[in-house]
C-alpha cells in the first residue's frame, strides 16, 4: 500500500462535461490525469538524447516490464472462497492489521495490531494481493510502452486491464462491499476503500497506451464505464459514505479516488466539489509546522506521513483540472501542503533522527517521489538539498521517480 511504485502521481486539463450515460460509448482520446504530459515529453527527449541522468531508471523500468510479460493475468474470480454474496466477481479482502485472538481456540473475533501486517491478507482467499500485482504491472508496462514504444508491453498491459475490468468472465464488479473484512466481526468496511487507492494511478494507463495496436477506443470506453459505475458506488453506498467521513489518510485518498475517476469520466462538477473539500482537509490534517497528527499517532508514523502527503500532492495535481490551486493554499492558521513537505524533507538526511514511533525500518527513500514531485511545482532548487542528502544514503538512481518527475518539466502556475 505504501510502495512508491504504487503511488506515482499527476494530470491533464479536461474541459468538456460529458453526460454520464455517454461514458461507455465515449471514444474521445484519453488524456493523462495524474502524470504530467510535459514530464513524459521531457523524459522521451532525454531518452532520445541518451541522457545518462535517467539511464539507470530506464534500464530498471524495462527490466521490470520484461518480467511482467510472463505474468498470468490476475482476476477476482481466482479466489478459492466466494464472498458472502456468493459472487466471485465481488472483490474481497481482509483487514491488514487484524490477527487471530491467541486466547480463543478459533481465533475469533480477530484483534487489531496496528502496523503489523497479517500475511493471511495476501493469501488465495482474498483479492488484495492480486489487485496489487495487477496494478503494479499495468503501471509499469504502460509507462514502459509510452517511453519505449515496445508493443509487447502495451499488449500485456491491455490483457491485464481487460481481464480485471472488462471481460465478463473475469471482471471485478464495481464495488468494495466486502473489502477489509474482519473475521468474527464484519464482512466488509468503508475503510476497505483504501484498497483501491491504486486506481488513482491506473486512470493514466489509457493515455499511456494510446497509439498501441493492442489498446482500442472500445477498451477506453469500457474502462470509463467501469470507473463511472465504481465512482457512483463510492459516492452512494453505505461503505463509500462511511469512508467519506473518515479523518486521516482514508479521507485524503477517498477524495483522490473521487477526483481522479470523476476527471477520467468527464464529471468535472463532482471533481470540483471534492477538490473544494481539500482546503478543510489541509486545515484538519496538517499542523502549521507541517506535522500530520493523525499519521504521527500510528505505529508506522513515518510511512503513513509520507503516504498521506502523497495523497495531498495528488489532490493538488488533480485540482488543477478544475482550476483550484491547492499547491499554494494556506489556511488561516498556516496549514499547507508545502508545510507538510517541508516538515518531512529534512529526514532525507541520515543525520536527522525520526522521534516518532516507527516499528518497521525507516525507509528514507520513500521520500523520493514526493520530493521529485514537489520540484515540478516549486522549482528544482526548492528541494535540491534533501535530494542530495538522499543520494548519499540510498541507491535511488533506479527509482521510477526520475522518469515521471524529470528536471526541466516544471508546470507550476
Amino acid at each position: 500500500m505504501l510502495n512508491h511504485r504504487s503511488h506515482i502521481v499527476t494530470l491533464c486539463l479536461l474541459v468538456l462535461m460529458i453526460p454520464l450515460s455517454a461514458n461507455a460509448a465515449d471514444d474521445s482520446p484519453a488524456k493523462l490525469i495524474v502524470l504530467r504530459p510535459a514530464a513524459i515529453a521531457a523524459t522521451k527527449a532525454k531518452i532520445a538524447a541518451n541522457d545518462p541522468s535517467i539511464a539507470a531508471a530506464m534500464k530498471s523500468l524495462i527490466a521490470e516490464a520484461e518480467e511482467y510479460l510472463s505474468l498470468d493475468p490476475p482476476s477476482v474470480t481466482q479466489k478459492k472462497i466466494a464472498p458472502p454474496s456468493g459472487d466471485l466477481h465481488d472483490y474481497t479482502s481482509m483487514g491488514t492489521y487484524w490477527w487471530p485472538d491467541p486466547n480463543r481456540a478459533d481465533g475469533l473475533p480477530y484483534i487489531r495490531r496496528d502496523g503489523q501486517r497479517n500475511p493471511e491478507t495476501q493469501g488465495p482467499n482474498y483479492d488484495n494481493g492480486r489487485q496489487h500485482q495487477m496494478s503494479e504491472a499495468v503501471q509499469c508496462l504502460s509507462l514502459a510502452y509510452a517511453l519505449s514504444g515496445d508493443e509487447r508491453f502495451a499488449a500485456k498491459a491491455t490483457r491485464l486491464l481487460r481481464v480485471w475490468y472488462l471481460d465478463p468472465k473475469t471482471r471485478m464488479n464495481p464495488n468494495l462491499n466486502f473489502a477489509q473484512a474482519i473475521p468474527g466481526r464484519c464482512e466488509g468496511r468503508g475503510i476497505g476503500i483504501i484498497d483501491t487507492s491504486r486506481l488513482v494511478s491506473l486512470v493514466d494507463a489509457p493515455a499511456l497506451l494510446q497509439g498501441s495496436d493492442a489498446w482500442t477506443d472500445d477498451d477506453t470506453g469500457g474502462l470509463r464505464q467501469w470507473m463511472s459505475d465504481y465512482l457512483d458506488w463510492l459516492r452512494t453506498s453505505p461503505n463509500g459514505i462511511a469512508e467519506s467521513k473518515t479523518r486521516n489518510n482514508h479521507k485524503t485518498w477517498y477524495n483522490a479516488q473521487v477526483m481522479a475517476l470523476a476527471i477520467f469520466t468527464d464529471q468535472l462538477e463532482i471533481a470540483k466539489a471534492a477538490a473544494e473539500e481539500v482546503r478543510d482537509l489541509i486545515d484538519r490534517q496538517i499542523e502549521p509546522d507541517g506535522r500530520q497528527p493523525h499519521e504521527l499517532a500510528r505505529t508506522r508514523s513515518f510511512s503513513y506521513s509520507i503516504f498521506n502527503l502523497r495523497a495531498f500532492m495528488t489532490l493538488a495535481r488533480l485540482a488543477e483540472a478544475v482550476d483550484i490551486d491547492l499547491w499554494h493554499y494556506r489556511s488561516e492558521r498556516g496549514s499547507s501542503i508545502r508545510k507538510a513537505i517541508d516538515f518531512l524533507a529534512p529526514y532525507a538526511s541520515a543525520d536527522r533522527t525520526w522521534t516518532h514511533r516507527q516499528i518497521t525500518k525507516l525507509n528514507r527513500s520513500g521520500l523520493l517521489p514526493s520530493l521529485k514531485f514537489a520540484t515540478t511545482v516549486y522549482g528544482q532548487e526548492a528541494y535540491a538539498k534533501p535530494l542530495s542528502e538522499l543520494k548519499k544514503i540510498e541507491a535511488i538512481d533506479e527509482n521510477r521517480a526520475w522518469l515521471v518527475y524529470p528536471e526541466d518539466s516544471n508546470e507550476s502556475k
